[in-house]
């Protein structure tokens, strides 16, 4: 991870959230050794290492840049959702779905008995390029009539069906699950 995100000039931080911990993991690439720590400490952050398939990740870039991340198995968006908790996550899929096909793929996950499953609440995805974020919210799109893209637009988001824009491998988006 340090070297596929280590220039100071292309990266001011790196960030991740431990659904787990229910904190941040934080990496600057201008913050070394015992400075790196102690800022950890005085914030209570973790310290992001590595980076694994199947989480996101928020790269606060100074500029635009194409990173080599290390290689590695890839996860099925299957195996993603096989690790979501209740409450929020920041992940990735495994293929390029819709936030439909997602909320499709986490409400045919089979759970245990007297278990309750999992439901997709939200869906987030940060458009650097637009500076505005995708929503997506099953509930609503499941009332049909546009009641999703209306509600989308009213409140100044991006609708990803009028757009035409999926989830996709290497892009970082947020899920809220109840």
């Amino acid at each position: 991870m340090r070297t596929a995100l280590a220039n100071p000039a292309q990266v001011e931080s790196v960030w991740k959230w431990d659904t787990v911990a229910e904190r941040w993991s934080f990496y600057a690439p201008t913050l070394q050794g015992q400075a790196l720590d102690d800022y950890l400490v005085l914030h209570g952050y973790e310290s992001l290492n590595p980076l694994l398939g199947g989480e996101g990740y928020w790269v606060n870039a100074k500029q635009g840049f194409d990173a080599l991340m290390p290689a590695g198995p890839t996860l099925s968006t299957a195996q993603v959702i096989a690790k979501l908790r209740s409450g929020w996550s920041l992940l990735s899929a495994g293929e390029v779905l819709t936030p439909r096909q997602f909320n499709d793929l986490l409400t045919q996950t089979t759970s245990l008995p007297g278990v309750v499953p999992l439901k997709l609440v939200s869906l987030w995805a940060w458009d650097s390029s637009r500076a505005n974020w995708y929503f997506f919210s099953p509930d609503l799109d499941a009332l049909g009539s546009n009641a999703l893209a209306d509600y989308a637009a009213s409140n100044g988001y991006l609708d990803f069906n009028a757009l035409g824009k999926s989830l996709e491998p290497n892009m970082g988006f947020w899920v809220r699950i109840r």
